[in-house]
């Protein structure tokens, strides 16, 4: 029990969970995140649970998910360029519109 070979599938999801507003750098403030949040860790010893960990954050960074609220920012950007955009998918930068900004700026 407590081997290192078998991952934990709720791990990955979880620390894309914790991704979004915490670092992924500091193994140990993960390892203590994850075990104060979730008892099933508390059980495992400390060294075996933090090499849990690094294999799952490789599965992370081999899909590509280092960092998901940079995804999250860019999905969000998209949208909102998406939604500035005109019917013809140009973005307005009519003198009206910047004037628009600009008085709600300094209200």
């Amino acid at each position: 029990t407590g081997g290192v070979g078998l991952l934990d599938r709720l791990l990955v999801p979880r620390l894309e969970n914790y991704a979004m507003n915490n670092s992924l750098n500091d193994i140990d403030e993960v390892a203590e995140h994850m075990r104060a949040t979730y008892k099933e860790y508390q059980r495992k010893q400390m060294g075996p649970f933090k090499q849990m960990l690094a294999k799952a954050l490789k599965v992370l960074q081999s899909r590509g998910v280092s960092k998901p609220e940079l995804r999250l920012q860019a999905t969000e950007d998209r949208h909102l360029a998406n939604q500035v955009a005109g019917p013809s998918g140009h973005h307005d930068n009519s003198s009206a519109a910047k004037k628009a900004k600009t008085s709600s700026d300094h209200a």
